[in-house]
């Protein structure tokens, strides 16, 4: 699992500095990040769509990626801002919402449950995968 889902080692550098879209064009973000009320359980401010501590990596493909330890089992809310701002933020389907309001929600089952959060950047889609004791939950 750590060799698949684990941030990668080099966390100076989150990647998509000169990319883009091949079909499109599209520059993507060197900045995107995932926030809502799970963060203080991370070691980030809770709501913060400017985080350094829940930024997200490029991984290629036009995709990003973070994966976390939540401690506690139970319902956080959740979105992604893409530029680190507020103006387009995505989580539950794939409309781009302003403001910090709409969020999506997971519930996290077990205690230290690790959270991936995946955001497609042109799909605007976020995908959530869960592990505990390396089980796919």
């Amino acid at each position: 699992m750590k060799e698949v889902e684990a941030n990668p080692e080099n966390s100076s550098d989150y990647g998509a500095k000169d990319v883009y879209d091949e079909e499109t064009g599209m520059k993507l973000p060197e900045r995107v990040v995932v926030y809502g009320s799970f963060q203080p359980y991370v070691g980030a401010v809770k709501n913060d769509s400017n985080s350094e501590v829940t930024r997200m990596y490029y991984i290629g493909n036009n995709t990003y990626a973070l994966s976390v330890v939540i401690p506690f089992a139970g319902e956080y809310d959740y979105a992604v801002s893409t530029y680190g701002t507020l103006s387009a933020t995505y989580s539950h389907d794939t409309y781009p919402r302003s403001g910090s309001s709409n969020k999506g929600f997971i519930s996290v089952l077990n205690d230290n449950t690790v959270v991936r959060f995946i955001f497609d950047f042109m799909n605007h889609t976020v995908t959530i995968r869960q592990w505990h004791h390396n089980l796919l939950l």
